[in-house]
């Protein structure tokens, strides 16, 4: 993703247009290109992090080192 921003939005030079509109095309890209785009993105993620994020998985992290995590964790 930070290539992606990388490639867009560092090009060296100044954004140019008419006064005040420079900042509105900005929003307006952001808004209707990159947002969706960081959306998709995390949404690629968000099943594996569900695995992550479950209570077996925190249940089985904590017995983890013959529970001595959970023992240093109360």
């Amino acid at each position: 993703m930070a290539e992606t921003l990388r490639r867009r939005f560092a090009t060296g030079g100044a954004w140019r247009g008419p006064v005040g509109n420079t900042q509105a095309m900005l929003q307006r890209e952001l808004n209707d290109r990159w947002l969706p785009y960081i959306k998709r993105e995390f949404g690629k993620v968000e099943s594996t992090q569900a695995l992550i994020d479950s209570s077996d998985e925190y249940e089985r992290v904590a017995k983890s080192c013959n529970d001595e995590i959970r023992k240093r964790l109360k």
